[in-house]
């Protein structure tokens, strides 16, 4: 394990480790008496036919499934296992990327750091997405996985400026896009921050964000050579066939869009999020930690709400 990973983790205060593993095995319970939902049965399908990639989504659903089911038997709790698994680690590198934000600037004493750490899980795992993307198999986990994995990384070329985290947030990007491509909405966030902080600016005139880049198709590339046989129905099935689907304006999608955000983020944290956008706005912290959390959301979510207006999410 690299020392510095290492470190970081023998730092997280013990009380977290405690919830985080007390949390941990009472998902594996729970998901031992919970019955597959119709969604995961499709994916076991998958999982039956292992192959680079499928057509209406990435593989790493399926390999995961296949990896639960050799470990734990063609069952319900084989199948869920590996949720459980990615729910775990997400919860353990949004732990690690917070902690790294807060230790920046030194801004926070080091009761001040675990009091946010504290705050920061507690309010994720409140949440509905995090609690069902930790005991159902689908997409959406190791999206959320990955999505933090890459973010880890990339943060971390902001602070200390080693080469090598490119590769690894590259790698991490391209285990998303094996899972979910809506990864995608990561790109804007990093090329924006590049572009407007100065100090990163000479990074764009280095080979290591296109060795990052060709890192993330590389391990992607059991979708690319998928598609590539299969005369890019995937692709076209995400991206072209989804917008020729798109119908006139429609404020009900939206409606629809907000109403499940509420349920699934709860109303506090629903209510937060856009209070949280205002006060960055209104008061202009554009500190480095605050515009990569910032930038890191603000493209999907904008994605999806203008998608909402024409479309069903």
């Amino acid at each position: 394990m690299n020392a510095s990973l290492r470190t970081q983790l023998t730092a997280i205060p013990k009380n977290l480790w405690v919830f985080l593993l007390v949390l941990t095995l009472f998902r594996l319970i729970y998901v031992y008496f919970l019955p597959l939902t119709p969604q995961e049965a499709y994916y076991w399908y998958y999982a039956q036919y292992p192959d680079l990639s499928y057509f209406d989504h990435p593989p790493l659903t399926a390999y995961a499934i296949y990896i639960g089911t050799i470990l734990f038997g063609n069952n319900a709790f084989g199948v869920k296992f590996m949720a459980v698994l990615f729910g775990l680690l997400t919860n353990i590198f949004l732990l690690l990327t917070i902690s790294d934000a807060l230790k920046w600037k030194d801004c926070y004493t080091k009761n001040q750091q675990n009091r946010l750490l504290w705050i920061t899980t507690a309010l994720f795992n409140l949440t509905i997405f995090a609690h069902l993307y930790a005991v159902l198999n689908v997409p959406d986990n190791g999206l959320l996985l990955f999505w933090i994995l890459s973010m880890y990384f990339f943060q971390k070329i902001l602070i200390d400026g080693k080469k090598r985290w490119w590769f690894l947030s590259g790698a991490a990007f391209g285990l998303g896009l094996l899972a979910k491509y809506t990864i995608v909405a990561l790109i804007p966030a990093y090329l924006v921050i590049l572009l407007v902080k100065k100090e990163y600016r000479h990074w764009l005139t280095t080979p290591y964000p296109y060795l990052g880049l060709l890192t993330a198709i590389f391990v992607s590339s059991p979708v690319v050579i998928w598609n590539y046989l299969h005369d890019w129905a995937s692709f076209r099935f995400q991206f072209s066939g989804r917008a020729d689907e798109a119908k006139s304006l429609r404020f009900n999608y939206f409606g629809q869009l907000i109403a499940s955000q509420l349920f699934m983020l709860t109303p506090y944290l629903f209510i937060l999020i856009p209070k949280a956008v205002v006060i960055f706005l209104k008061r202009r912290i554009y500190n480095t930690p605050a515009l990569f959390t910032f930038l890191s959301g603000i493209f999907i979510i904008g994605g999806f709400l203008l998608i909402s207006f024409t479309s069903l999410i």
